[in-house]
């Protein structure tokens, strides 16, 4: 397959100033172990038996070799036995309901007013109708400025959480400036490891996306229209694999891209959720609420 076109650009990289980094090794995913034992590991002698130590040292005692590899190249998710089980429902409410509590006489642009209410929690942009910002300029929501429709096409889209919390962070990225390509050159290089590292079910439409990129000319690939007005067969892709990377919208398909997760940014959406009460992606069995709101 021939190389994605662009340069890969990072989550804190600003539109003046792109970046190139060298793609990471593919890493295979750490799982979490469960000791079993029978009578004769009961029976065996304290040299025998298990230790903290077995992990720094050469000795595989009886893991198999692709349980050894995983334990070679550990991922930032960890299994949590401590971890609070929250109760707190992650599901987002639905936007015709949702609505920004925020005061319009006490709205600074100082103090990026909006950006940790109730709908850029959520992802939904401020209404003038029924929150009390009025959705006005001192409003600081991301998602009012931010063209849902010309990133990732005309079809409805739901932002996925660990998207919508990486917006709310962003100080150098001006969520009006955002385009499909910006998000594109971010993710399109790393994509290679949904391909490498999942399934054929995962990582099928990957691959199907893939094939029909690599159709393309090389003047279409380097397209860079801001959608909204049929940007040809370029932009289409383009927008196809930033909505697998950033949205919800099919997430039967199994992939998202973390933001929490550096150098294992794709991630598995059965296996690693991202809470946004928390703002923060972790393994499904350590599933958490640090932070009630």
């Amino acid at each position: 397959m021939s190389n994605l076109s662009g340069a890969k650009r990072t989550a804190g990289t600003a539109f003046a100033s792109p970046s190139k980094l060298e793609t990471a090794a593919t890493s295979k995913r750490a799982r979490t172990y469960y000791d079993y034992y029978d009578e004769e590991d009961v029976e065996s002698s304290p040299e025998e038996e298990w230790s903290d130590d077995d992990l720094d040292s050469d000795s595989r005692m009886s893991l198999d070799d692709d349980e050894w590899l995983a334990l070679q190249k550990p991922v930032s998710l960890k299994y949590r036995e401590d971890a609070p089980i929250t109760e707190v429902d992650v599901s987002p409410p639905p936007a015709s309901i949702t609505q920004c509590r925020c005061s319009v006489t006490s709205l600074t642009r100082t103090a990026r007013a909006c950006v940790d209410c109730d709908c850029s929690r959520w992802g939904y942009g401020c209404q003038a109708a029924r929150c009390g910002c009025q959705g006005g300029p001192p409003c600081d929501n991301p998602f009012n400025k931010l063209d849902v429709q010309a990133v990732f096409g005309a079809a409805p889209a739901r932002l996925h959480p660990c998207f919508v919390s990486w917006m709310r962070k962003q100080e150098m990225v001006r969520p009006e400036l955002v385009t499909t390509r910006y998000l594109f050159d971010m993710v399109a290089e790393d994509a290679a490891r949904v391909e490498a590292r999942y399934g054929r079910w995962k990582g099928q439409p990957y691959r199907d996306w893939r094939a029909r990129w690599d159709r393309l000319p090389a003047a279409e690939q380097e397209q860079r229209g801001t959608g909204g007005g049929g940007g040809g067969g370029g932009l289409a892709l383009q927008q196809e694999l930033v909505r697998m990377a950033f949205t919800t919208t099919g997430s039967d398909r199994g992939t998202f891209f973390s933001f929490c997760c550096p150098g294992d940014n794709w991630q598995d959406s059965d296996d690693t959720w991202h809470c946004a009460i928390c703002g923060v992606c972790m393994d499904w069995r350590a599933w958490h609420c640090g932070k009630f709101l």
